[in-house]
């Protein structure tokens, strides 16, 4: 899609914020208070959450966005993996915004990953679908292609655990 003034510098943006906004050693009090688009729901999941027989494991997780995609000046789509000490999560996509000021990770996104982790944000936010721009679908289709290079050579997709 067509590009910010500054893809380089966007993308490092999204990346550090949307890695400080999942860092759960740092206390959501100590976090800018505009990481999220929308944080309704959030605090009181990340508070069942804490509670949780899932909190340790949720503390374990390591968040690498693999690949990150502009698709309009003001919204990119990602790529990320998740990693923890019992299983890896890969192939969850997520959309950071541009509110004119900062690049903010969408509610959608961070509800997902809470939810997974059976602690869900209410109200429920909508599913993230895959976008279907052609150059989103061009991007898709790459990605498959290359991944299914390696599926002819070993028979396991890459990011899996086969």
């Amino acid at each position: 899609g067509e590009q910010p003034a500054n893809p380089d510098g966007a993308a490092t943006e999204i990346r550090q914020r949307h890695a400080l906004l999942v860092d759960l050693s740092v206390p959501s009090n100590l976090k800018p208070n505009d990481l999220l688009d929308d944080d309704t729901g959030v605090f009181d999941a990340r508070a069942t959450l804490d509670t949780s027989p899932f909190s340790d494991l949720a503390s374990s997780a390591v968040f690498s966005i693999d690949e990150l995609v502009f698709t309009r000046p003001d919204e990119a789509w990602f790529r990320y993996t998740i990693t923890t000490t019992s299983a890896t999560y890969a192939d969850r996509f997520g959309i950071a915004v541009f509110n004119g000021e900062v690049w903010q990770i969408t509610r959608a996104t961070v509800c997902q990953d809470l939810a997974l982790a059976l602690a869900p944000c209410a109200p429920d936010p909508p599913t993230i679908p895959l976008p279907s721009t052609p150059e989103w679908e061009a991007e898709w289709q790459a990605w498959m292609n290359r991944a299914n290079l390696y599926m002819v050579n070993d028979g396991c997709p890459p990011l899996s655990q086969c």
